[in-house]
């Protein structure tokens, strides 16, 4: 009470004494708000130095005893996607997809800056490739030679003499109707003497459909067919992604396709559209990603029947040839298993 409550004496004593000496305020910075208002003096008389920072002792007392404000959290941290990051917490697994989930997992890095190729390419090229697979039988030889052609000059000078009536028949309307006007094909011309010469151009993306990648595109759309079917039957979501290369180390692999059902295993499709040697390769892989046995595919173009038959028996994996049901039944089959396995 003394300390909050002075003495008559002391009021009197204060009221006698001379006044102190007014203390200027600083002056406020200029708004450059436009729609700023000018303080006038009442305003500025009507809140004197003492009030605006000298509270009472009564006041200095009640907000002591205040209960303090109540901690406002910060904000979270964004979740670094940097491949070169060490620890992953768990948070930052919750946002990545579930390709990329699976083989961080495993130890690898991902790096997807090639996976997006299969979304740019455009409805007439997909359908050139699916027009490839239906007619591969009697295209085959054909495409061989254009494969060959391009560690070469280039040229085009291929002999249909020796094919039956059908595949002459068909490589003609191939080469004029779809290669040539796609751009694939240059100068093209079919001689009497059953030839077709033509230049293959000089461009990425025409090297890359033609030694091979044709077959990557037409694997790509039957397994996002495949996989989407699953996943609406089950439930549950997917992802299809191309062309990934993963790093743990020194050893770095390149994945042609790979799938996967919501909470299933990753699924491996290798697409080969030569003659096709390297088992050992393709088994080094499924072991590293852990899609060996039973969650790898072979699609070999050139493959038989019965070397499918063989490899699938010997290396518990899947294989098969560009048979379009038994491509379709064994994607379901693999997938169906990764989630139930």
């Amino acid at each position: 009470e003394e300390a909050v409550s002075p003495s008559a004496k002391e009021m009197n004593e204060t009221a006698s004494a001379p006044a102190p000496a007014e203390i200027p305020l600083p002056e406020a910075p200029v708004s450059a708000d436009a729609t700023s208002e000018t303080v006038t003096a009442e305003a500025a008389s009507a809140h004197p130095v003492e009030e605006i920072f000298s509270p009472s002792a009564k006041e200095m007392n009640e907000a002591a005893s205040a209960p303090a404000p109540a901690e406002i959290p910060l904000p979270e941290a964004p979740v670094s996607t940097d491949a070169t990051s060490e620890t992953v917490t768990a948070e930052a697994v919750e946002t990545r997809s579930p390709i990329e989930a699976y083989l961080l997992d495993h130890g690898f890095r991902v790096d997807f800056s090639q996976s997006n190729g299969f979304g740019t390419v455009c409805d007439p090229v997909r359908s050139l490739a699916l027009y490839i697979a239906e007619h591969y039988s009697l295209l085959q030889e054909f495409l061989g030679h254009l494969r060959q052609r391009l560690c070469k000059d280039r040229l085009v000078s291929f002999s249909m003499n020796r094919l039956s009536e059908a595949a002459k028949n068909e490589i003609i309307r191939f080469a004029k109707e779809k290669l040539t006007p796609f751009g694939l094909l240059s100068n093209t011309l079919i001689n009497g003497t059953g030839t077709v010469t033509a230049q293959i151009p000089r461009t990425k993306k025409v090297t890359s459909f033609l030694a091979g990648g044709w077959l990557e595109i037409y694997a790509r759309t039957v397994a996002e067919e495949e996989t989407a079917r699953c996943a609406h039957e089950m439930g549950v979501a997917y992802q299809v992604c191309s062309n990934l290369l993963i790093v743990k180390g020194s050893v770095q692999h390149e994945l042609d396709i790979v799938c996967r059902l919501q909470n299933g295993r990753l699924c491996l499709i290798e697409t080969k559209s030569g003659n096709f040697r390297d088992y050992c390769s393709l088994l080094n892989v499924g072991i590293d990603i852990a899609t060996i046995p039973s969650h790898t595919l072979l699609l070999g173009a050139n493959m038989t029947a019965e070397s499918a038959e063989a490899i699938r028996y010997f290396y518990d994996i899947y294989c098969c040839n560009l048979d379009p049901a038994a491509l379709r039944s064994q994607i379901r089959e693999m997938l169906r298993s990764s989630v139930e396995n």
